[in-house]
């Protein structure tokens, strides 16, 4: 093992490091396989002062990056980043990204919110802070705990993206890729935290990047509806949006829009006539991805 250190200790990059170790052990050895092997520690710590300067003393950077690249992880290996960080980990996981303009605040961030949230782990990846979440329940933190990171996000100018919840550790990656996708693209400055499920078809439409072909995927019926508003004054698109929005629920529909029941159904009916189909026999579905569509386009 040490003629293997002085060789290690001598590697000019990740990829001659790595290239060592797999001529010692005779396999190939990444990110997901180093901490599995019995004598770990003198290595992870070897490889966190030669390429993990910047956050030197969190061996957080190293596992989570081994979650990241965790394609020969199973998840009892997965669990095992959490008891090697000190932390047990929990039926639950969510994973968040932080972006602002100054990594040493993301920091702070981390630091102070770990002190009274200790079923976390975190690191920092270039300009942006990496955490991941574990609970037996949701949400990842009480009302009063999410309120303190709120208050800390606004201090320091950040914001913060949240994964769906998930409960297998080793499906991290398939969970951090679109949540990097959605801070990455996010050029919004309204809010200081934001989840996946709220932002997904935004972020699907900003992946096709081709305003043509998101036209040309709004269905006709709405397409319609938006021009009989306008000819005729009517209030017939923004009483399907709203309603869709609320998840075809009649009370908070009749709330926002300041109506009550009785109008609200005959706007339904208004809908089906100009149609010339029953109202609720129409695709509910296309057409609420056809606003979702409609909407971006026009903020776009």
């Amino acid at each position: 093992m040490e003629n293997l250190l002085e060789k290690l200790v001598l590697s000019q990059s990740q990829e001659e490091f790595f290239a060592q170790l797999s001529n010692y052990f005779h396999k190939d050895m990444t990110y997901s396989s180093l901490y599995l092997l019995e004598e770990k520690e003198p290595l992870i710590k070897l490889y966190h002062l030669l390429f993990c300067a910047k956050v030197s003393s969190h061996y957080q950077d190293f596992m989570i990056n081994g979650l990241l690249e965790s394609a020969y992880l199973n998840e009892n290996d997965a669990r095992q980043v959490f008891n090697f960080c000190k932390k047990d980990a929990k039926r639950f996981f969510q994973l968040a990204i932080i972006k602002g303009e100054n990594i040493s605040r993301i920091k702070s961030i981390c630091e102070q919110f770990e002190k009274v949230m200790p079923n976390m782990i975190w690191t920092l990846d270039e300009q942006r802070g990496i955490v991941i979440f574990t609970f037996d329940h949701g949400p990842y933190a009480s009302i009063e705990l999410q309120e303190y990171l709120k208050e800390l996000l606004e201090s320091q100018k950040c914001t913060m993206y949240f994964s769906y919840p998930y409960d297998c550790l080793m499906d991290t990656r398939q969970f951090y890729d679109p949540v990097k996708l959605m801070a990455d693209m996010d050029v919004s400055e309204e809010g200081t935290i934001k989840h996946y499920e709220d932002y997904y078809l935004k972020s699907f439409f900003m992946v096709i990047n081709n305003k043509h072909m998101l036209y040309s995927l709004i269905h006709p019926n709405i397409q319609r509806i938006i021009r009989h508003d306008k000819n005729y004054k009517t209030p017939y698109y923004q009483t399907l949006k709203v309603y869709l929005k609320h998840k075809r629920q009649i009370g908070p529909t009749i709330e926002e829009l300041k109506i009550n029941r009785s109008t609200l159904f005959d706007r339904f009916n208004q809908i089906g006539k100009m149609l010339e189909k029953d109202f609720h026999d129409l695709d509910l579905f296309a057409y609420e991805f056809s606003i979702h569509i409609y909407e971006y386009l026009r903020r776009a």
